[in-house]
Parts: C-alpha cells; structure tokens; sequence
C-alpha cells in the first residue's frame, strides 16, 4: 500500500511540473517573437523597445519595438534597428536628465 506521504509527494511534483509548464508556455505563445517583421516601423510611432535574448524559452534573438498599435519583432544584426535603440536611450537619457533639474 502507498503511504499518504509519498502520495502527497507525487501530487505535489506533478502540479509544479504543470504549472512550470503551463507559465512557458503562455509565454512563449504570446510573448516571444518567432520571426522578424518585414516592416521598419516609423521612429515617431514607437514608445519604447524590449529585448528578447535567444538564451530564455524564445526561439530568437529580438529587438521588440512596442506601438499604439501592436509591436514589431526587429533583428538586432541590422543597423537601423540599433539606431534605433539609441535613438530611445538618448531621449530617455534627455527625459532623466530634465527631471533632475526641477
């Protein structure tokens, strides 16, 4: 007979494998890009960028570009994407810089 100790063992390895499971999942559906946008969005239309590293669940390597109307999934290896980037660094950096001043 199976002891109620090793059962509430096995019931609790199995729910953290599912729930485990079920967070990459979702992430990974929803959250990762899987392929490049064939559009260079507008600079004037972007609010701000994430990065998304081939080392976690998603299967590459991306510069997301965030829009009011949805995002872009950029390759990094580009040149006008990083331009890009530190296009939003400097204005971030000029944001930071006036809220210091008041």
């Amino acid at each position: 007979m199976v002891s109620v100790k090793a059962l509430l063992m096995v019931t609790a390895l199995l729910t953290l494998c599912l729930l485990t499971t079920n967070t990459s999942a979702a992430y990974a559906g929803k959250g990762c890009c899987h392929s490049y946008s064939k559009i260079k969005p507008p600079f004037h239309l972007i609010r701000g960028y994430s990065v998304q590293s081939e080392i976690e669940i998603c299967p590459i390597s991306a510069i997301i570009f965030h829009t009011k109307n949805g995002r872009y999934c950029s390759n990094p290896a580009q040149n006008w994407v990083m331009d890009y980037v530190e296009r939003l660094r400097n204005k971030a950096r000029l944001v930071h810089n006036n809220s210091l001043k008041k």
